[in-house]
């Protein structure tokens, strides 16, 4: 399972994968993972000229070009 980090600011900054939580696993009956801190489940889409922001809910593509 990956985990998508973002900054201090929001801004995308990543993936990475997650580890499962044994005792949680083991307590469920099934694979339960550790969400980093500033991180998501939810992947970003990434597209040209824009960077994804998350909102707390959902990732937002945030222009470049803005000053």
């Amino acid at each position: 399972m990956k985990a998508y980090h973002y900054n201090s600011l929001r801004f995308y900054d990543g993936e990475t994968n997650c580890q499962k939580d044994p005792k949680a696993s083991a307590a469920a009956g099934h694979d339960v993972f550790l969400i980093p801190a500033n991180a998501t489940e939810k992947k970003p889409t990434i597209k040209d000229e824009y960077t994804p922001r998350w909102t707390g809910e959902k990732w937002e593509q945030y222009d470049n070009n803005k000053t």
